[in-house]
Formats: structure tokens, sequence, C-alpha cells
């Protein structure tokens, strides 16, 4: 269990091995009329779910270029789709490109602003910067979105890695929150 955090590396491999499995929905983004965004809420597939894996095993491997080649092969290039920006974010956090993993983070929290997952990823990665001011506010935001999602008996965003459960995320945003 994680009583504090202190920088440390085994707090990254922890937030990255939640990130692993915090992909089961799909939302892709059109455009229509004046570059208004739309949203088309798609379920999880099972091609998500492998081109998920096959990024994780090329990491794994050390080979990030190949993973990133994995989200070019299957998401076009004028595709506008959160799972893409967010195995991106994934890919970059994961080989210490911090910056623009955050970019492609707070995109997501733009863009998808429910998706919390991509709140708490966010919000660790400022913590790792010690952006802690900056990562209360996610942290709590995050915490808020968790409690509404378990609430509404939602649960196309469950996943567990490492026996953790959206409840014990949910805790640790309160914890981190404050």
């Amino acid at each position: 269990a994680i009583n504090s955090y202190n920088g440390t590396v085994p707090f990254k491999n922890f937030v990255y091995k939640v990130a692993q499995n915090a992909v089961y929905s799909e939302i892709k983004r059109s455009q229509s009329g004046k570059n208004r965004a739309m949203y088309n809420y798609i379920s999880f597939s099972e091609n998500t779910e492998i081109i998920f894996k096959k990024i994780k095993s090329l990491l794994g491997e050390k080979k990030p270029e190949d993973a990133r080649d994995v989200i070019r092969n299957n998401y076009p290039e004028n595709e506008n789709s959160l799972y893409k920006d967010f195995f991106s974010a994934y890919i970059e956090g994961k080989v210490g490109n911090f910056y623009v993993a955050e970019k492609y983070f707070m995109q997501i929290a733009k863009d998808h602003p429910d998706f919390w997952p991509a709140i708490f990823f966010y919000a660790v990665l400022l913590k790792e910067f010690s952006r802690d001011e900056e990562a209360k506010v996610l942290f709590t935001r995050c915490a808020t979105l968790i409690d509404t999602y378990e609430k509404s008996g939602s649960s196309h965003l469950d996943f567990i890695a490492d026996n953790l459960s959206v409840a014990y995320l949910y805790i640790m945003c309160l914890k981190f929150s404050n």
C-alpha cells in the first residue's frame, strides 16, 4: 500500500500499471458543422484491447517507437479518438517524456472532462513534478468523478490492476487531494 508519495520509482511503476488496464470504453470524437466536437460513445472493443496489449508488450521490450507505430497504424492521422490520445499519453509517460504526456492528458481533460482515468493519471503526473497544488485540484476533481461514476452504477470504465479497484483509486484521490 502507498502511505505517502515520496517520488520513488515504485510509485511511478504503480501508476503506469494502473494505466495499463484503465481502458474499458471508447469515446470517439467526430467533427461536424464549424469544427464543433460531437462525442459518440461506443463500447470497448476487442480491437482496442489488442492494440493496448501490443503497446504494453512493445514497451516491455523497450521499443517505444514501435509502440507509437501501433497507434499510427490503427488510428488515422486525422481521427480524433480518446484512446489514441490516452495510449499516446501512456507511452510518453512510460518512456519518461512527461511534458509530452502532460500535453496529451491536458487535452483529454479538456475534451473528455468526465474520463476520470486520464484525470487521475494527469494528477499523478503533476504530483511527480511536485506541482502539488495543481495535482490536488485534479485529484479532487477525479474523486468527484469517480464518486458520481460509482453512484450511477456505471461499469464501462471499471478495471482492476494488481488487485486494485476503482474504490481504491477513489481513496487515493481523496488522500492526495488533502
